[in-house]
C-alpha cells in the first residue's frame, strides 16, 4: 500500500506547503502575524511529512521483525517434526479421504459426522 499511496501524499503535502507560501512572504499590514504563521505551517508540513514518509514504513519493518522473531518460520522444519508431512490441517488418510484432526487421528470409516 505504500507504494500505491506515496504519490497522493506527496502531493497533498506540496499542495499545502505551496498555498501556505503567501503567508510566509505576506507584505503589509499584519505582515509580522502572517510571516510567523506561513513559516510555522510550512516548517511543520515538512517535518511531519518526513517524518511520515521515512520514519513510519521504517518503525512498522522493525516492528514486524520483532514480532516474528518468537514465531517459528511456516513450513519449516519444525512443523513437518510435529505433524508429519502434510502439516496440522488437511492430511487425508489416502484410502477413504477422511481429513485427519490436528492430533492425526482419522475417524473409523462412516463415523465422520
Amino acid at each position: 500500500a505504500g507504494e500505491l499511496r506515496l504519490r497522493p501524499i506527496i502531493m497533498t503535502s506540496l499542495a499545502f506547503i505551496f498555498g501556505c507560501i503567501p503567508l510566509a512572504i505576506a507584505v503589509g499590514a499584519g505582515a509580522n502575524s502572517r510571516h510567523s504563521l506561513g513559516t510555522g505551517i510550512i516548517g511543520g508540513m515538512i517535518g511531519a511529512s518526513t517524518l511520515a514518509l521515512l520514519f513510519v514504513p521504517l518503525f512498522f519493518y522493525l516492528f514486524d521483525k520483532l514480532a516474528r522473531r518468537g514465531r517459528p518460520e511456516p513450513g519449516g522444519a519444525h512443523d513437518a517434526g510435529a505433524h508429519g508431512a502434510h502439516g496440522a490441517h488437511g492430511a487425508t488418510d489416502g484410502a477413504t479421504g477422511s481429513v485427519a484432526d490436528p492430533h492425526g487421528h482419522v475417524p473409523a470409516p462412516g463415523k465422520e459426522g
